[in-house]
């Protein structure tokens, strides 16, 4: 398959800590893209149970809006990511945090053990931002400064996956005008 006719995966993973390996995804969200249009293909969202309520940082429930209440109809990690997997399947990952959200997404494909069905491609938001917007002033790199600097309606709290794939999906669209 041509690179081009590959669609993006926007993804946003809220966690129960920074650590990959050792936090848990709590929120899956993806917005699926036609690469050459930006046209948006599907999308999915889902709460996903997590094992290890122990291991949950008071900073991630303070950021995540976390309310177990919230959480009762949340799915196995396994089910959300089958249902993940067929959705981005020959896609390219892109996120506002590559390195975060790839690092828990891979961990999932392997504590499941589905073989992931991505292209193995990668793209930021940020590094995007920082080429396009930089000589027009934009001096910080987060997904709240570019959506400030861009004019973009601030995100509802809490925050949840599917606002912050949104949010980068409106950043991406944007950055694909000429300037």
């Amino acid at each position: 398959m041509d690179f081009l006719d590959r669609p993006i995966a926007i993804t946003d993973v809220e966690t129960t800590g920074l650590l990959f390996d050792t936090h848990e995804i709590i929120e899956l969200a993806v917005v699926l893209v036609d690469q050459r249009t930006l046209e948006k293909l599907d999308s999915y969202h889902t709460k996903v149970r997590f094992e290890h309520p122990e291991l949950f940082g008071d900073k991630a429930k303070e950021v995540n809006g976390y309310k177990e209440e919230d959480w009762v109809d949340a799915i196995p990690l396994v089910d959300a990511m089958t249902r993940y997997n067929k959705i981005v399947k020959e896609a390219v990952f892109c996120s506002q945090v590559v390195t975060f959200d790839w690092a828990f997404i891979d961990a999932a494909y392997k504590k499941t053990g589905l073989k992931c069905s991505l292209d193995y491609h990668r793209l930021d938001i940020p590094s995007m931002s920082w080429i396009k917007l930089r000589k027009l002033g934009l001096q910080k790199l987060g997904l709240d400064a570019v959506t400030d600097f861009l004019k973009i309606q601030s995100e509802v709290k809490p925050h949840r996956a599917i606002n912050g794939a949104l949010k980068a999906y409106q950043v991406l669209k944007i950055l694909h005008l000429d300037f």
